[in-house]
């Protein structure tokens, strides 16, 4: 009975180690494999999403100087009497829909053809130009505007087309001032009321007349003298 017992301590003994030791393996094995998840680094970029995008670009240049025009910081453009080329191109990365420009001129609105960045499909013009004449003595207000889609205007703008227009009427206060500051800083030149003389006042006449008295009160005295 001894050695049965101890035989059965002893296998007791064998599969507790052997329990124990699948159990410490397990938690390494989790240990490991939980380290490695979170160590691991992994580098995602992301997908980028980039929509098509498109504007009409303008370039005023004055015909008689060959000078470009600069916008305003509103966008805007203020044009004097003569004539100037514009030019409207498109850009952006529109490849199957297209777009167009407004123009305003004052209070009157013009519309481009339907134009597309160059190298797209379908074959559409990208650039169009015109003519625009400021009659003389007047100026102009231009804005531009880009849309994308199709205009529904009924007239638009020819290619290489030509516009005059008669502006507002170009001011004349500048000239006014200048001639006011002309006049208030000419030399005055006295007038002939104040090259008169001023009428003698009572004391200017008592003193020429004292010394008259003076005189007749003293010339019986040398009268006297002489007799």
């Amino acid at each position: 009975m001894a050695e049965k017992a101890k035989i059965t301590e002893k296998a007791f003994v064998r599969q507790i180690t052997v329990s124990i030791g699948i159990i410490v393996i397990c938690m390494l094995c989790m240990a490991v494999s939980s380290w490695a998840m979170f160590s691991d680094e992994q580098l995602y970029t992301g997908s980028v999403l980039m929509g098509a995008n498109f504007d009409v670009k303008e370039t005023i240049v004055k015909k008689q100087e060959g000078l470009q025009l600069n916008p305003a910081a509103d966008g805007s453009y203020q044009l004097l009497a003569g004539e100037y080329e514009i030019t409207f191109t498109a850009v952006g990365s529109a490849k199957e829909w297209s777009g167009f420009g407004l123009m305003r001129v004052n209070d009157t609105e013009y519309y481009t053809l339907q134009l597309l960045p160059e190298n797209n499909t379908p074959q559409l013009p990208h650039t169009q130009k015109i003519t625009l004449t400021v009659a003389d003595g007047t100026y102009v207000n231009l804005k531009f505007t880009s849309f994308w889609g199709t205009c529904t205007a009924t007239e638009r703008l020819a290619d290489n087309g030509s516009i005059s227009v008669t502006g507002l009427p170009v001011s004349n206060t500048v000239t006014e001032e200048e001639e006011n500051s002309t006049e208030e800083d000419a030399p005055t030149t006295p007038d002939a009321e104040d090259k008169q003389e001023e009428p003698p006042t009572n004391e200017d006449t008592e003193e020429n007349t004292t010394p008259n008295s003076e005189d007749e009160e003293q010339a019986p005295a040398d009268d006297t003298a002489t007799e």
